[in-house]
């Protein structure tokens, strides 16, 4: 089987390679992970594995154990987290998941699995009081990791290291953790709780430390995962607290929508990702767009697109409300900034109007 990128880069020691799909990743993953594991058994005889769990690795996991070629009795596993207070049977325990998607079958069996411990607390007990963190550490310490399968979660967490509280000099290796809402959020959608409240709020989890120790890490990262993480990093978080008057909540949606209607008149490569009309970062609200394939030029027709882009939220104000606001301020920086670049740097006007500098 070969799954071909459709970009590849290598920033600093760190290869990044970009697949068109879910599936096309989880199989890359995969047969990079199992030439690995049958280098490592023939240099050493034997493997430790640390898996993810989660639907964005249901690809990975079912190619990997299709792989042929692999002694899975010579390799032991290892996963990265379990909730606690998690009732016994429950479809999310994370190793049932694992049982259910690889180890049941693999042939021969694994060597060992060495689930984290699903733990209860004692009736009126703290889940930060749980004891078995030690334990795991010392069995990931006695068989160091040789492969570390992980993702990155929806609010951009490593395991169960949720932003800004995953530390990269964590002192343990394992340690109870008090779950992010927008983590538990990700956990109902998997479909394994029927609402909010019954995702548990604490899980037991490894540190960042443990992940980074395995001799390879393999990230398989899905889009949709992260998409929430990428735009708090892009636009800056949601306050959802602000209060705003219906009168501005109105004009932004119209201001939002007329961006939206241009792009999808005059764009041929974007298509719209999002829209909000809740204020986020310096925004009062925002369309977010992506190109349908990767591109390396622009055309002057699709910078031109941009500028119209950009003054589709200006011109919704107009046509509406018959009044402009001062929400286009960073459109029209946008839009300046495009079309001075046009004549300047790429020489996109007649040639008598072509110079240099600003």
């Amino acid at each position: 089987m070969t799954t071909n990128p459709i970009f590849s880069i290598r920033i600093e020691s760190l290869p990044v390679t970009i697949y068109n799909g879910n599936r096309e990743v989880g199989q890359a993953a995969a047969a990079d992970a199992a030439a690995y594991l049958k280098q490592v058994l023939n240099e050493r005889g034997h493997a430790n594995v640390i898996l993810a769990t989660g639907n964005s690795q249901l690809t990975f996991l079912e190619t990997l154990r299709q792989a042929q070629g692999i002694d899975w009795s010579k390799i032991n596993f290892f996963h990265m987290d379990e909730y606690i207070n998690l009732p016994a049977g429950h479809p999310a325990s994370f190793p049932a998941f694992l049982k259910r998607h690889f180890l049941d079958y693999l042939q021969p069996p694994a060597g060992a699995f060495y689930p984290v411990p699903g733990q209860q607390t004692d009736p009126g007990g703290r889940p930060e009081d749980i004891k078995g963190c030690k334990e795991y550490e010392e069995l990931l310490r006695a068989h160091p990791a040789d492969l570390c399968a992980l993702g990155i979660g929806e609010n951009g967490h490593l395991a169960f290291n949720d932003p800004p509280f995953a530390d990269f000099n964590d002192p343990v290796w394992v340690k109870v953790i008090k779950l992010d809402e927008v983590s538990r959020r990700q956990q109902l959608g998997e479909g394994h709780f029927p609402d909010l409240q019954s995702v548990p709020t604490h899980a037991i989890t490894l540190t960042v430390p443990a992940l980074l120790a395995a001799r390879k890490g393999s990230k398989t990262i899905v889009y949709e995962d992260i998409s929430e993480a990428v735009f708090k990093v892009m636009i800056g978080p949601e306050k959802k607290s602000r209060i705003i008057s219906e009168k501005e909540r109105r004009l932004t949606a119209y201001h939002e929508a007329g961006h939206a209607i241009v792009l999808r008149t005059v764009s041929e490569t974007d298509k719209v990702e999002r829209v909000s009309i809740i204020p986020a970062g310096a925004a009062g609200g925002y369309t977010a767009h992506k190109p349908h394939e990767d591109q390396y030029y622009a055309t002057r027709k699709q910078l031109i697109a941009e500028i119209c882009i950009s003054l589709g939220g200006r011109a919704a104000e107009d046509i509406i409300f018959d009044e402009i606001s001062t929400g286009a301020s960073s459109d029209l920086q946008s839009c300046n900034a495009i079309a001075r670049e046009m004549i300047t740097k790429y020489g996109m006007s007649a040639p008598s109007a072509v110079r240099t500098g600003r």
